[in-house]
Order: structure tokens, then sequence, then C-alpha cells
């Protein structure tokens, strides 16, 4: 559809302007469906769309956002249940979700979701078209024919009607106009011509007399002006970026301001009230709590010093046995090094007197070493009691 449209405005100059056409139509539609009442409402950020609004790129992300919420609101009227899309959502979800409903109605089209984010086009007229016309037969909405009025009499009195309605820029037009035509018939007064006590040669002439003059009854006159009266209106045509439009809006929003300011301020005074007080009592509380639990932890910092003392000594006995240890184990190496020497020894001797008395002499070493072992586990345990001791005595001095 897209390569079509470009190649007749290549043959054709002007098929670029039925995008113009195109777009006109659509807001035409737009307007059948009521959307200045139903769609602009929903959101501050929907406005009302210009005729030529979608035909060329001005503002990418702007009429992106404005068309995806314009097409989700005219899916939402052929009755189909459509979210509308927010500003930071991902735009090929949205696009995505878009053409899904064009399919599920039946409309068929190789549309590119690339040109549909440019929020502009063709391709996008193309899907506002097709949308508005679901939605007018979704309303079941259709043409009538003319009807011709045949009271003629009616026929005048609109054409007086229409011909008094003029716009504000013909009234400014005019105006202007009116403007010299004042200041032709100010050369009228000059000194003697409508002076009565001028003589009678510088009277006005008859001709300017009978027009002055006139026939008419006042009271006719005045119920003429009167009837004529509500018809000769201006129509100012309606700008919605004129803040003139707006100022009902803000001083109606000004006023709810102010009557929701008065009622909500005894409201926070008393909320801060409240609040203060809350506070003064979780401090008078703090205070309190910290007065009695003063002598607990100063017991607590106590015992706390205490049991750092304890395990500063466990540490130092606990130096002294590991050295004890290493002091056995050196002295087993040294008697397992005098064994290997004996041995040797003794593969040299042949007399069996000094073997006997070198095996009597290992048999006392090993009985010395095993009081060794005995009285270093004698020495263990009474550190491991002396500790034991030393928590009993903590805990009760905590807990009493």
């Amino acid at each position: 559809m897209a390569d079509d449209a470009e190649s007749a405005e290549s043959q054709n100059p002007g098929a670029q302007y039925n995008l113009y056409i195109q777009n006109e139509e659509i807001v035409d539609k737009l307007k059948l469906l009521n959307y200045e009442a139903d769609f602009v409402r929903i959101s501050p950020s929907y406005k009302s769309i210009e005729r030529h609004y979608f035909v060329r790129s001005t503002n990418t992300g702007e009429q992106f956002h404005l068309f995806t919420s314009v097409a989700a609101w005219l899916i939402s009227k052929t009755g189909v249940r459509f979210d509308y899309p927010q500003e930071f959502d991902d735009p090929n979800l949205t696009i995505g979700k878009i053409l899904a409903a064009l399919k599920e109605k039946d409309i068929a089209a190789d549309i590119s979701p690339s040109k549909l984010k440019n929020g502009s086009g063709d391709q996008c007229l193309y899907v506002l078209d097709k949308l508005t016309e679901l939605a007018l037969e979704t309303a079941e909405f259709s043409w009538r024919r003319t009807e011709p009025i045949l009271d003629e009499a009616e026929d005048d009195e609109q054409i007086e009607t229409n011909e008094a309605e003029i716009t504000a820029e013909q009234y400014e037009d005019e105006d202007p106009m009116m403007a010299e035509d004042d200041d032709d018939m100010n050369g009228f007064n000059e000194p003697g011509i409508f002076d009565s006590d001028a003589p009678e040669s510088a009277q006005m002439a008859p001709v300017l007399q009978e027009i002055i003059q006139s026939d008419v009854d006042k009271n006719q006159w005045k119920e003429e002006v009167d009837r004529v009266t509500p018809q000769l209106k201006i129509t100012v045509r309606q700008d919605a970026k004129d803040w003139r439009m707006h100022i009902n809006q803000m001083k109606t929003l000004c006023e709810s301001l102010k009557s929701q300011h008065s009622k909500t301020i005894p409201f926070l005074n008393g909320l801060s009230t409240e609040i203060d007080k809350s506070t003064e009592r979780i401090t008078s509380r703090e205070r309190h709590l910290n007065d009695q639990l003063d002598g607990l932890l100063t017991k607590y910092r106590a015992a706390q010093d205490r049991l750092a003392e304890i395990n500063q000594k466990y540490k130092e006995a606990s130096g002294g046995v590991n050295q004890r240890t290493e002091r056995l184990q050196q002295i087993g190496n040294d008697i397992d090094q005098i064994k290997l020497e004996i041995e040797e020894q003794g593969q040299k001797n042949i007399d069996g007197a000094p073997i006997i008395r070198v095996k009597q002499a290992l048999a006392k070493m090993e009985n010395d070493l095993k009081v060794m072992d005995i009285q270093a586990s004698v020495i263990d345990q009474m550190l491991m009691q002396a500790q034991l001791n030393n928590r009993i005595n903590l805990s009760t001095d905590i807990f009493s």
C-alpha cells in the first residue's frame, strides 16, 4: 500500500494532497463520534486533532502517542476491550496490539510497523480511516438525505439570520471601513450646513432634507429593532489555545482549591498535634526505659570486662600447655634417636650384659615417659576444671 502511494505521488504531483483530504475526512468522522467530549476528556495529554495533524511529521513522540491513543479509543468503540497506551510503553508492543485488533476485524493490509512509529503518514491515516469506519458501523451511524424545507417564510427568516451573523474577522475588516464612513460624514459638519440659525441660502438642499426626514413611526421602528437585535450576533471562532477559553475552568479550580484548603488545614493541624503528642510520649518512654536499664547495663559491661580478663588468662595458660606439649614432643624425638643409636650399638656389641642394662634403662625411660604423660594429663585436667569454675562463677555473678 505504501509503495502504491509513493508510485502515485511520482506519477501524479497532485496525489500527495489526497493525504490532506483523507485527514480532514478522519477528523470529520471523529467529530461524528463525539471524540471531543468522550476522548479529549479522558486525559490531560489528549487534545483536539487539527485537520492536517497526521499528514506530516512535526513532533514524532507526541504524534505517535496521540495516534496510538486515538486508535485504542476507536478500537474500544468497536466493542473490543483495549487498554490505552501509556507514554513510556514499548512502541513495538503497542503497534503489535493495534495490528492484531485490525486482523481480528478482518482488515488485511501490508502495514509496516516502522512507519507507524512515526505517528504520521499514509499508513497511519489508513489505520485511523478504517478504525473510524468500523466505529461508525458499530454505532449504527447512517447518512440521511437532505430534506428540503418547504416553508418559504422560515427560509427568508433563516437567510436574514445567516446574513446577520458575521465572524469576528469580518467585523474587524469592516471596522476600518466604518471609521472611514464616519470621517466622510464629518465633512458635512461644516459651519452653516446644519445650523438652524444660518440664513436660508446656507441651509441644506431640499433633497437632503427629504433623505433625513422619515415617515416611519417611532414605535414601529423600535419593535423592528427589538425583533432584529437577537439575530445580529457576532460568532467568534473558538481557539483551544486561547487562555480566555480556560479562564472559567481556572476560576472553578481555584475555588475548589480554596474550599479543599479550608477543609484540609484543620485536619492537617490535628494530625500535626497528634504526631507531636506521640513523639513526646515516645521520648518520655525512652527516657524511662534508660533509667530502669541503667543498672543492668552497668552490670553487663562489668561482666563483659571480667569475661575478657578470664579469656586472656585462659589463653596464657593454654600457651604454657602448648609449650610443655612441644617439649614433650621434642623429648620423644630425642628418645627415638637414642633408640636408634642403641640398636646400632647393640648390633656392634657381642656381650649381653650391656644390652641388658640398656634394656633396663629403656624400660626406666618408658616409665618416666608414662609418668610425664600422666602429669601432663593432670595439669590439663586442672586447667579445664579451673576454666569451668571461672565460667560458673561468672554466670553466678551475672544472674545474681
